[in-house]
């Protein structure tokens, strides 16, 4: 889905305040002023919603007239006239047949819009998205990051909830790369806050540090000390006591045994890395 973009200055624009000018030009009264120029109005408004639905980069071709007109509740000869009043304000150009003409063009489209490749690359990100859940291999992939991550966001280690919908803390999964493929090391769980300030970037870009799966339950994240999230050391969670321990490798470093003491479903730790028994451990 396309927005058209409009300025909160709007109507504080010069060319905007110039369409009332333009109109009293052309009008016999007033009234007739009041009423063209609010056509006029209309006319800008309507074309622009088109031209962004249509991804047309500001350009309104003579012909799309009779599709706007009606959804504006104009006739075409209104529409024209309007689009007269457009052009001597400053605010629409006219098209010349060189570049596809005739029809007319807004001014300083691209200042305000999404170009036509933009539009694109937001629209293909979205089916992307959409076959994550609607393709047996984008729901294979949602599982296979569910499996590694849980639900631990990977950006800030709260919990999820994937039956929210709403909230800061639903459930979402997050493209690393938002141009990269649907895959298990392109995915990951994110909560909704986290992704909403990520949005259709790279973490590097949104300045976002990506933590490793969370190994923990919510007790072990109690008692890990929220210092360590914030600095983003992991903690170390060994079995049975549910206590923050220092690895082999330092504070807050992986190499105490998880065992089966982790989230249901986390995967166990690999043969690389050091394991140690702890007093009390099954």
């Amino acid at each position: 889905m396309s927005w058209f973009r409009v300025d909160d200055k709007l109507m504080d624009h010069p060319k905007w305040v110039a369409v009332k000018g333009a109109a009293l030009d052309r009008a016999k009264s007033r009234t007739d002023a009041r009423h063209h120029a609010q056509q006029a109005a209309l006319v800008w408004m309507a074309a622009g919603v088109w031209g962004a639905g249509s991804n047309c980069d500001g350009i309104i071709p003579e012909h799309a007239a009779a599709s706007i007109a009606p959804r504006a509740f104009l006739t075409e000869d209104e529409f024209h006239d309007a689009a007269e009043l457009l052009v001597k304000s400053g605010l629409w150009h006219r098209l010349p047949k060189s570049r596809g003409g005739p029809g007319w063009e807004f001014h300083d489209w691209h200042d305000y819009q999404l170009s036509k490749q933009q539009v694109q690359r937001r629209q293909d990100r979205e089916a992307k998205r959409k076959a994550l859940y609607r393709t047996v291999e984008g729901r294979i992939v949602v599982e296979q990051v569910k499996r590694r991550d849980g639900d631990r966001c990977r950006y800030c280690w709260e919990e999820v909830i994937w039956a929210d919908r709403r909230s800061a803390k639903r459930g979402t999964i997050d493209h690393l790369d938002p141009d990269g493929p649907n895959s298990l090391d392109n995915c990951v769980v994110a909560c909704g806050s986290c992704n909403r300030a990520k949005a259709d970037r790279t973490p590097e870009d949104a300045d976002m540090q990506l933590r490793p799966p969370y190994w923990g339950d919510a007790r072990d994240l109690a008692a890990s000390g929220r210092d360590q999230v914030a600095t983003g050391s992991r903690p170390d969670l060994t079995r049975g006591s549910g206590r923050a321990r220092s690895g082999p490798d330092g504070p807050g470093q992986a190499g105490t045994g998880l065992g089966g003491a982790g989230r249901s479903g986390a995967q166990p730790p690999g043969p690389d890395l050091e394991t140690h028994d702890h007093e009390g451990a099954a």
